[in-house]
């Protein structure tokens, strides 16, 4: 159950943009919406800096609100919902963590440049938090649009030690915007034209958990991972792709550097990694 929406900012207009959709989230889901901005502490060159320092650093919080009151008065909308205002001084990634612990965060919720696609997401703040959180991450690329999704797809390589319960998450966003989920492996294998015995057991499960949620099991035959679930997404007009994290590295090997570079220019959309 999503109950608490976590929206790091840096105040940017990429970030404004992406604000706007997890005002929308948050509304769609009643969810209470925390806006979090990490800042670094000025260093002094010498000891005879640091009252200035100490005064930079006040400017500093205090330019925080500042913003935060720009916010306010940029989305009136957020006066709709429930909505916390967080600073924090240190580290984007270390700071992030610490608030997603306090607060008991359901949900992160993230703007990337998209302009590259996973190539930027490989080397981004976004990246490196996925890599260190257990709750699920939504990144936002710039002018990607939330309200327009209809159709998600959730990349899958039928791993029976996957993690089901993150599909939860999947049903409640699919459910919000009335979306039709698509489950899709890639692969090369022309003459498999069904399931094996265990691959169907996965299957099952995953149907249990989406239940009454609109679903459909489909495959992009491609020798090449990223760039079968580019060309599914493109075939079906998926508008977000979820990547559900198993034992056996499916997520570090999709986003691997070792990346096509056809998928890293031309993912656009927001991706959902469970």
């Amino acid at each position: 159950m999503i109950s608490t929406i976590l929206f790091p900012t840096d105040f940017s207009n990429r970030a404004n943009y992406a604000l706007k959709d997890a005002i929308g989230l948050a509304k769609r889901l009643e969810a209470k919406l925390i806006l979090f901005h990490a800042y670094a502490r000025p260093v002094p060159v010498n000891s005879k800096f640091v009252d200035a320092s100490k005064s930079l650093l006040h400017k500093r919080e205090k330019h925080v609100e500042e913003e935060f009151g720009m916010l306010k008065q940029i989305f009136p909308e957020l006066k709709t919902i429930e909505v916390n205002y967080v600073k924090s001084l240190g580290l984007v990634v270390d700071q992030t963590i610490a608030t997603i612990e306090k607060y008991k965060v359901d949900l992160v919720v993230m703007a990337t440049k998209g302009a590259r696609g996973l190539e930027v997401f490989w080397n981004s703040n976004a990246y490196r938090l996925s890599q260190q959180i257990t709750v699920p991450m939504l990144t936002i690329p710039y002018k990607a649009e939330l309200n327009e999704i209809r159709n998600i797809g959730i990349a899958t390589n039928y791993d029976e030690n996957s993690h089901l319960q993150p599909l939860d998450f999947v049903k409640q966003l699919a459910d919000a915007y009335k979306a039709k989920v698509y489950v899709v492996r890639v692969h090369n294998d022309k003459n498999k034209k069904a399931l094996s015995n265990k691959e169907q057991k996965v299957a099952d499960n995953i149907s249990r958990v989406l239940t009454s949620t609109k679903h459909v099991f489909d495959y992009s035959l491609n020798a090449d991972l990223e760039t079968g679930i580019l060309e599914f997404s493109e075939t079906k007009n998926i508008q977000m792709i979820c990547i559900v994290r198993t034992k056996r590295n499916f997520f570090e090997d999709l986003l691997h550097d070792s990346v096509t570079r056809k998928l890293a220019l031309g993912l656009n959309m927001p991706l959902l990694i469970l």
